[in-house]
């Protein structure tokens, strides 16, 4: 599935930037489905990575993909993962990245509402296990968001929080190093799969894309130009569609 997505066999590809139509459910499969395949040692340095540098070297032992939580009679949460470790369960919630589409935020609520479930399910456990909640990307709204210690109080276990931005993973990815080919491929395609989400990447530099432009290279100058042109209100966005009237036979001298 994810090499039929990266190379355009699907129907799920958006219009704007030629990128994914992204949904939460989609990037979770992407991304998190590769986890259980990777080595112990690669593994534990995404953990690291997801939850901050906040957890020791521990063993993925779990992972559930949309599990649901009891919540309250006849009702049930359904956090997007859920990782359980030798000494720490992970609770992941999942936003899209920055994209055409706008900001999809975290809630502050939602994750109350899973913890609550959480606290339920554990409620018999004589020693809990420390608790992550990582909410993995919409983060800008709640980015100096912190749990009152009343609120932590209600939960039979010791709780963490970690707001993290799509951006510092994709960062953090591009940096690893795996020795083991099987752990080199899954990452390779992690990054295949990140280049479909340009907000990840640094905003274009105007002079790189004059450059195109002079060069007669018109499509890929405005390719670049495409990927940040929306919403309205992206400085890109009247640049684009200026862009798309000039004459690229005498190149970008106007920039």
């Amino acid at each position: 599935m994810l090499q039929a997505i990266i190379r355009g066999k699907t129907n799920i590809r958006g219009k704007t930037t030629g990128g994914f139509r992204i949904n939460e459910d989609l990037l979770t499969a992407i991304f998190f489905g590769r986890l259980p395949y990777l080595s112990e040692e690669t593994q534990t340095s995404v953990l690291e990575i997801l939850t901050n540098g906040q957890i020791s070297p521990d063993s993925m032992e779990d992972i559930s993909f949309w599990p649901r939580l009891d919540y309250k009679k006849q009702s049930w949460v359904e956090p997007d993962i859920k990782i359980e470790c030798h000494k720490t369960t992970i609770i992941i919630e999942v936003k899209r990245p920055p994209s055409e589409l706008g900001v999809n935020p975290q809630l502050p609520k939602q994750w109350e509402s899973q913890l609550v479930a959480l606290s339920h399910e554990r409620r018999s456990d004589e020693s809990p296990k420390p608790v992550i909640f990582v909410a993995l990307g919409g983060t800008e709204p709640v980015k100096d968001f912190t749990f009152p210690e009343k609120s932590k109080k209600q939960y039979p276990f010791d709780l963490r929080l970690v707001i993290l931005p799509w951006e510092t993973v994709y960062e953090k990815i591009l940096k690893l190093e795996p020795i083991l080919k099987s752990d080199r491929a899954v990452v390779a395609d992690w990054c295949k799969a990140f280049d479909h989400f340009p907000r990840l990447q640094p905003p274009p530099d105007v002079d790189s894309v004059a450059t195109l432009g002079e060069n007669f290279k018109a499509k890929e100058a405005l390719d670049v130009l495409a990927a940040w042109a929306e919403p309205i209100w992206s400085p890109f966005y009247h640049l684009y569609d200026f862009a798309k009237t000039i004459n690229f036979q005498e190149g970008f001298k106007w920039l």
